[in-house]
């Protein structure tokens, strides 16, 4: 009398779902006869065929399709088992699937087909299989292809790609795009094709941040380089008025602060709150005394009036140490209680 579709305590997986999973036949087969329903979801919309598929095992797919499931039933992301085979790299259950009749241009809810997920998951050679054969197809997916590899693990993919497309192939939003994860990750091979399509070094997204600025933001000193050579503007601003040294002083990257200040990055520059690269590299977030906060001193950064009544505020440890470097560079102490007051 046990319900065979009794959800798990905390997984809200029946227990087909844990057998395909786990590829355990002889409890499939038991469940199935005893008729747990073959189309029954879990939380996440997917049946017993996407798990078994997900996991690789191919003797419970082909258990599960001999019983009747539906090769092409979408999770509640669109997605279908061979999006999940694919994505994990699962050969011999993509291989099946297609022999079977899996739809191979099945877009789940980004309009991502199989072959799209398989170079998210890195696998270059599984996606050629996926591809469709049409060349008219297989040219419209390049844009999705290119994308899925930097978001993905797949950026030799991208890489090899710009090698070979002429320049004007690829549109400028899916460079921009490229451009953007390179300079975020410290790609600067794909940094440096990229810009070879000619996007220029100073393009910008919906939020007026350049590549520059993110780069900075993480500290990927080579791709800083890169982009400075190719003529970004290190002065350019983003809609909260922060330029690339800023973003480099208050996330503490003292060696990309470094390459910028000798690009000519003002280290004077007001952000649209009043903000300074000295103020952002000594206030919280973090509040430490960083050396990035040093080389900003060093390049004739000199402290606002606000920023020693706001360091006096600040119930830290570093606040004396903070104090002490800005003495150390010039400030008085007439001029602290001045600016207490």
């Amino acid at each position: 009398g046990a319900d065979v579709h009794a959800r798990a305590q905390g997984r809200d997986y029946p227990p087909l779902h844990f057998a395909a999973e786990d590829g355990n036949l002889r409890a499939m087969l038991l469940l199935m006869r005893a008729g747990a329903n073959l189309e029954l979801r879990n939380v996440y919309g997917a049946t017993p065929l996407h798990c078994a598929a997900e996991r690789g095992h191919l003797p419970a797919l082909r258990l599960l399709c001999r019983f009747g499931a539906d090769i092409d039933s979408c999770d509640n992301g669109y997605r279908t088992a061979l999006h999940r085979a694919a994505q994990h790299g699962n050969r011999d259950v993509v291989a099946w699937l297609l022999q079977h009749g899996a739809d191979r241009m099945a877009g789940d809810f980004m309009r991502n087909i199989p072959a799209v997920s398989a170079i998210y998951g890195g696998h270059e050679e599984l996606m050629r299989e996926l591809l469709p054969k049409e060349p008219k197809c297989r040219k419209e997916l390049i844009p999705y292809l290119l994308q899925a590899a930097v978001e993905g693990k797949g950026e030799a993919y991208a890489r090899r790609c710009l090698d070979v497309l002429p320049t004007g192939a690829v549109g400028d939003d899916v460079l921009k795009n490229l451009l953007r994860t390179a300079a975020e990750r410290g790609l600067l091979p794909l940094v440096e094709r990229v810009l070879r399509h000619g996007i220029s070094a100073d393009a910008r997204w919906a939020n007026s941040s350049t590549p520059l600025m993110l780069a900075a933001r993480h500290g990927h000193v080579p791709v800083l380089k890169r982009l400075l050579a190719a003529g970004a503007d290190v002065g350019a601003t983003d809609l909260f008025g922060m330029t690339a040294l800023c973003w480099a002083a208050k996330y503490r990257q003292t060696a990309a602060a470094c390459v910028l200040l000798r690009a000519g990055a003002d280290p004077q520059h007001r952000c649209g709150d009043g903000s300074t690269p000295l103020s952002l590299s000594l206030l919280p977030p973090g509040g430490d005394v960083s050396a990035t906060a040093e080389q900003l001193l060093r390049a004739g950064a000199v402290p606002e009036p606000d920023l020693v009544r706001k360091l006096l505020r600040i119930d830290s440890c570093h606040t004396p140490c903070a104090l002490r470097m800005l003495l150390a560079h010039g400030i008085t102490l007439s001029q602290f209680h001045t600016r207490e007051a």
